[in-house]
């Protein structure tokens, strides 16, 4: 304390750990977050895609007529 009596010169060092401890909680929450956002659409993606695939798949099992094919 060699600035004003009763005022320290710099702020206390746990104050940068606190704020350091704190950007790298938001941090890891963000990429957390995404990471299960990126999931949830990859899962949404393959289902209609799989959709997609069975609905072809059934319409080639089923016999055609000849009207049909014409």
């Amino acid at each position: 304390m060699d600035g004003v009596e009763g005022k320290p010169d710099s702020l206390p060092v746990w104050i940068y750990g606190a704020a350091a401890g704190g950007v790298v909680l938001i941090v890891a929450t963000a990429t957390i977050a995404g990471h299960f956002l990126w999931r949830r659409k990859k899962r949404q993606e393959s289902t209609e895609r799989n959709a997609m695939l069975k609905a072809e798949f059934i319409e080639n099992l089923t016999p055609r007529k000849e009207s049909e094919e014409k």
